[in-house]
């Protein structure tokens, strides 16, 4: 029941910085929702909060990577 809550925290808070970000929200929450799905089935470590979690970290770590190298000035 946890994990449901995190996941979707995590995907409406990755909807609201795409919005703000990038104007495609559904498709970062989209993102979120598949990278913890699929952390299950690709970690198997014994505690599956701890893989939602990191999965989530490795999204927001690319994202951030992802505007690292972005040309787009500052505003």
């Amino acid at each position: 029941m946890l994990g449901y809550l995190v996941v979707g925290c995590c995907a409406y808070i990755f909807y609201r910085i795409g919005e703000t970000e990038y104007g495609r929200g559904g498709l970062l929450a989209l993102l979120s929702v598949i990278f913890a799905v699929a952390s299950l089935y690709v970690l198997r470590i014994p505690v599956p909060f701890f893989s939602l979690l990191l999965s989530q970290l490795f999204l927001f770590l690319l994202l951030w990577v992802y505007n690292c190298f972005r040309k787009k000035p500052v505003d």
